[in-house]
């Protein structure tokens, strides 16, 4: 699959045969290391939720919940990430608010496994939870993105963010805080 798809693949300054090796790797170490130590009970779990006197679904896939109740995220990276970043990541508090509705309780537990692609590659496990707070100021947030969705103004995000590139937003060409033109 990944041989018939490497052409109509944007690869910067990647070399394909270098990121399919990589990949190989990183896949084979998660496979004898953290693989074995899970059990899941679903995989790619699809999880709709729907809101009084709002017109839409918030929907989210939870990668794998293990029989222990634990959502578990596999990512990949090139460094590893800073040991806050379970704390800060926001689509595990939307994992949690989806397993809390899923199921009627709390989950066990959020867990992050990264996947470091450096030379000798490595895993970085980073375990977390989400209190009710977190999830009721996570919904105050998606209630306030609704509101300015549907006036059609749009904020602008931090252009540092990794997602505010070429390679990852459809919109960058438009983009207005790229182009230096803000909305008065």
């Amino acid at each position: 699959a990944f041989d018939s798809l490497k052409y109509g693949t944007n690869w910067e300054d990647e070399k394909p045969g270098e990121v399919k090796d990589d990949g190989v790797k990183l896949m084979s170490l998660h496979h004898t290391k953290q693989a074995p130590q899970i059990q899941p009970i679903a995989v790619e779990k699809k999880i709709p939720i729907s809101f009084d006197n709002v017109d839409y679904t918030f929907l989210g896939y939870l990668d794998v919940i293990d029989k222990k109740g634990k959502i578990i995220d596999t990512k990949t990276t090139s460094k590893t990430p800073p040991e806050d970043t379970i704390k800060k990541d926001e689509q595990l508090t939307a994992y949690a608010l989806l397993y809390r509705v899923e199921y009627g309780k709390e989950e066990a537990g959020i867990e992050f496994d990264y996947l470091i692609r450096t030379k000798t590659p490595k895993i970085a496990i980073m375990e977390g939870w989400r209190t009710q707070q977190d999830i009721e100021k996570f919904l105050e947030e998606v209630g306030k993105i609704w509101a300015v969705i549907k006036t059609g103004i749009f904020i602008r995000t931090d252009p540092s963010n990794w997602w505010c590139s070429e390679r990852f937003c459809g919109y960058y060409s438009k983009c207005m805080l790229r182009k230096k033109k803000y909305f008065t």
